[in-house]
């Protein structure tokens, strides 16, 4: 890996629930800061869709409405590049996200059991089987970012 690659500077920001910058931030407030800073895109907040008491209970009626905002914004892509959303499961429902890397299968995320945001393998065996879909903000869209 190249040392002066995107990742460098958000691995270590340490996990805080509804986070949204160095300080500290959850998984959604990763992504927003990212993109944010790479690209200035204001991405739409999804923090809901993140929350643990979300992911355990799955609220569906709240599950549809962030599955219609993340259709407004988000497009599903099937090859990856640099900067593209990564959804997981939790049970039967979303609830994690980070972004691709581009190199090595890894993506960038924070958890709240990780502590810090870090690159993690698509293989790792607590995120690989779980894999949702990548998925391309509108804004990024004929954007070669590899």
């Amino acid at each position: 890996m190249n040392n002066q690659h995107w990742t460098n500077k958000y691995i270590g920001i340490p996990f805080r629930e509804g986070g949204r910058d160095t300080s500290g931030c959850d998984c959604g407030g990763l992504v927003l800061l990212v993109l944010q800073r790479e690209f200035a895109i204001q991405a739409l907040d999804f923090t809901a869709y993140e929350t643990a008491d979300f992911c355990r209970h799955g609220f569906n009626k709240l599950a549809d409405g962030i599955e219609s905002l993340m259709r407004e914004e988000w497009a599903v892509v099937d090859t990856p590049q640099p900067f593209d959303l990564v959804r997981f499961f939790y049970g039967r429902f979303p609830c994690h996200v980070g972004l691709w890397a581009g190199y090595g299968n890894t993506f960038l995320h924070v958890e709240k059991d990780g502590l810090f945001t870090r690159l993690t393998p698509m293989t790792d065996l607590s995120w690989g089987p779980r894999f949702m879909e990548f998925r391309r903000h509108k804004a990024m869209i004929g954007r070669n970012t590899a």
